[in-house]
């Protein structure tokens, strides 16, 4: 049996340089919101599933008044730390095994979604992954998670934050590592 955990620890400890991040991340969230909420655009998520079937754009039950997610329960080891959490498959675990880092490959979607607890993040990965998903976490600072697109109750599940390619990349400027969950 493969122990994920100790290669992810493993190669945790090199670092590439990363380019610094300086954008009003804040402002481009809320300017990608309102467009991919704008009837008038056609957006296209693409084909998921085995099957090649076709998503559908996206039409929320509500939309958000405020881009920042509101505080979750801090973890008590570091107030100024929020732990996020996201189940994946499996080339998406042996992308983050060898980069450690939350990537986005071709044919995946453009951002990422991250669940607040643990338990939510299996129950997606009951629904998407069919239940052969690994639940990742990590710890990322107060500071990086508010710039984060916030649902109260994605599909219906529980909260989870919405991170576009500059703040993914900013998750992986700032995060303490990539661990297996529990």
């Amino acid at each position: 049996m493969i122990n994920w955990t100790r290669i992810i620890d493993d190669r945790a400890t090199t670092k590439a340089e990363r380019p610094d991040l300086s954008i009003t991340i804040r402002e481009a969230a809320k300017d990608l919101w309102e467009k991919a909420n704008d009837v008038v655009n056609d957006i296209h998520l693409g084909v998921v599933g085995d099957d090649g079937s076709e998503d559908q754009p996206y039409q929320p039950d509500e939309v958000p008044t405020e881009i920042a997610a509101p505080a979750p329960t801090r973890d008590d080891r570091d107030e100024d730390q929020v732990q996020i959490f996201r189940n994946v498959d499996e080339v998406e675990f042996n992308d983050i095994a060898a980069t450690q880092r939350f990537n986005i490959a071709p044919g995946m979607m453009v951002g990422k979604w991250f669940a607040l607890t643990g338990p939510d993040a299996e129950e997606w990965g009951r629904r998407l992954n069919k239940g052969n998903g690994i639940t990742v976490e990590t710890r990322i600072p107060r500071s990086t998670f508010d710039t984060l697109l916030y649902h109260e109750r994605w599909d219906g599940i529980g909260p989870a934050v919405w991170a576009e390619p500059p703040q993914l990349e900013l998750i992986n400027q700032t995060m303490d590592g990539i661990r297996v969950w529990p």
